[in-house]
């Protein structure tokens, strides 16, 4: 995965602008505008949670984007690992994202680690303002679904007997209508996490996103050496 572009795409996007992240269990599709618009949960042969790309409008997504829409973007992995970082540039500042499911280490089980999507917003340079929103479509969508605040984040109860999700953050979450919402104000330096996936999955997590980001590299990595020195250049950023 390469594909660039100069600028933060229109509504339309080709199927190949977006970068596949996942873990054994599942698999994400995230796009250029920093939008997941593609995840099956907790399978991948799971009804759909997020299908933005499908239908825009009734799909459901999971976006992070500034929120001048002049932003340039490149799309790339860390190298030899599934962890993707779509990186926004702009005339005030750098920003990074960085988008993983974890993955348990190979000697692990494979429920050793939780089913979920971590987001890392960082800015690198200068400063800049994001908009996050994440609108959760249970069963492509035919399911509605009530949230409500919890410790840390928002919860998404479907209607029916399927399983709740959570969004865990270290910034406060605003709910409207049944999405929760963040207006995101950062500078360089600054750098804010978000964890989605099964309530009960994310509430007893114990390990912090920067472990486990260090985790899946030293994991996913074809070469060991370099992959840890990646991992200790992230881990000190």
């Amino acid at each position: 995965m390469g594909y660039a572009s100069h600028q933060v795409p229109p509504a339309a996007l080709p199927v190949d602008a977006r970068g596949m992240i996942g873990n054994m269990k599942t698999a994400a599709l995230v796009s250029l505008r920093g939008s997941i618009d593609f995840m099956c949960y907790p399978r991948i042969d799971s009804p759909t949670l997020f299908a933005a790309l499908l239908d825009e409008t009734r799909g459901g997504s999971f976006s992070i984007a500034p929120r001048d829409v002049n932003a340039n973007v490149k799309q790339m992995y860390l190298p030899e690992t599934n962890v993707l970082l779509t990186r926004f540039m702009t005339d005030e500042g750098v920003c990074e994202l960085l988008d993983l499911m974890p993955v348990p280490s190979n000697d692990a089980r494979v429920d050793a680690v939780p089913n979920c999507v971590m987001r890392i917003v960082r800015i690198v340079y200068g400063r800049m303002t994001l908009d996050m929103r994440c609108e959760p479509r249970f069963d492509y969508a035919r399911t509605a679904h009530r949230a409500h605040a919890v410790e840390k984040g928002v919860e998404f109860v479907p209607d029916d007997a399927r399983q709740a999700v959570s969004l865990i953050a270290n910034v406060p979450l605003d709910i409207d209508d049944g999405i929760a919402r963040a207006s995101l104000d950062l500078k360089e330096g600054d750098s804010i996490r978000f964890t989605f996936g099964a309530s009960d999955s994310i509430r007893t997590l114990t390990d912090d996103v920067d472990t486990i980001l260090h985790e899946t590299i030293s994991t996913t990595g074809k070469n060991g050496r370099r992959v840890r020195r990646i991992a200790a250049v992230i881990a000190k950023s």
